[in-house]
């Protein structure tokens, strides 16, 4: 952990309260859905295009930043779509998939450039390097977490763990990989080791409960940050080269009727490091001030209404924050993708709490 701290100096800089615009308040965009639900949405480094992909096996780009479609239809996965990750160079977009397999698609041609296999259950989690266009990090349902060599196509390292990944992400500008497991734990590993067991460099048990642990995890936009979110219903932000919690977050975030749906459950970071959203069962997203604990914004669709008179809401199961500050995107159950910004920068005005910093 020494090392990935040197390679990443820790920022002295105590997150401010979030900017009012950067806090989501209006859906600006509803972006087709994916028949039987939506699992995953990814923004490119740049926050230019947005990726959707779901249950129906599509995958999906967008313009990142009005919601309309960008660049050539990409080939169709076999079975749906459970992770995307841009690669840094903005070149290629990588998708777990249902079928065991990930697959590696060229954002010009729309085409299929690798096929990735070797997991033996359905793919849980993938994720990018921020720094190398060519590495990339896959968990299962087999309880393998691999790592990949993008420009060959195979994999460079595969390690079991005893508690399946279900979340995983880069941090430390690329230099460590964080994984979030099903009995509550997450583990930092030293990406440049070798061994098929080693390269742990931290490890936090228990951060949730288990029997279902831990669902998403979400790095600030410097790596330095890293967001957990857990079947409780609890978001920790952590130090991503220790896994200690950051002092300058109230943490755990919770809120009164804040829960998950179930095992795809969405959380992100506001590229400030102020803000944290997760959607819930209810299909509620709730955002939160980091260093309060407050809750800033609950964000219902316009007239579905709140409290006892609220409409039934598919409930959240994908989330995605843009680099730029704006839009927030929203994936649910049903398969809906909606785009959320501030008031003023497109759609009208939604149901939601006020907030006291804006």
């Amino acid at each position: 952990s020494a090392a990935l701290a040197a390679a990443n100096p820790a920022s002295t800089t105590t997150p401010a309260a979030p900017p009012p615009s950067l806090l989501p308040d209006a859906p600006m965009a509803t972006l087709p859905p994916h028949a039987g639900g939506t699992f995953a949405l990814a923004f490119d480094r740049s926050g230019a295009r947005l990726a959707s992909g779901g249950a129906d096996a599509a995958v999906r780009v967008w313009d990142g930043r009005t919601g309309a479609p960008r660049g050539a239809p990409l080939a169709r996965a076999v079975e749906a779509v459970t992770a995307l990750a841009f690669t840094a160079d903005r070149r290629a977009l990588l998708g777990g998939c249902a079928d065991q397999a990930l697959r590696l698609w060229d954002t010009a041609s729309g085409r299929v450039t690798h096929t990735l296999t070797g997991h033996t259950a359905r793919v849980t989690a993938a994720a990018t390097s921020p720094a190398a266009p060519g590495t990339a990090a896959s968990a299962g349902a087999d309880r393998a977490v691999k790592l990949w060599d993008l420009g060959r196509g195979y994999c460079a390292r595969s390690i079991l763990s005893p508690s399946t990944c279900q979340a995983l992400a880069f941090v430390a500008g690329g230099a460590a990989l964080a994984t979030g497991h099903f009995d509550g734990g997450v583990k930092l590993w030293d990406v440049r080791s070798g061994g098929s067991s080693g390269g742990v460099v931290a490890e936090v048990g228990g951060l949730h409960a288990p029997g279902g642990g831990v669902l998403a995890l979400a790095p600030s936009l410097d790596g330095r940050a890293l967001l957990t979110l857990g079947r409780d219903a609890c978001l920790h932000l952590l130090d991503a080269r220790t896994l200690k919690a950051l002092e300058s977050a109230a943490c755990p975030l919770r809120a009164p009727g804040f829960r998950v749906g179930g095992q795809w459950a969405g959380a992100a970071l506001g590229p400030d490091g102020a803000t944290a959203a997760a959607g819930g069962a209810d299909g509620v997203v709730w955002v939160w001030a980091v260093a309060s604990g407050e809750v800033v914004r609950e964000l219902r669709p316009p007239g579905s209404g709140s409290g006892a008179s609220a409409a039934a809401l598919p409930a959240i199961q994908a989330l995605a924050w843009s680099p730029q500050g704006t839009p927030l995107a929203v994936g649910d159950r049903a398969g809906g993708v909606t785009l959320w910004a501030p008031a003023g920068e497109g759609g009208g005005e939604a149901e939601r709490r006020p907030s006291s910093s804006g």
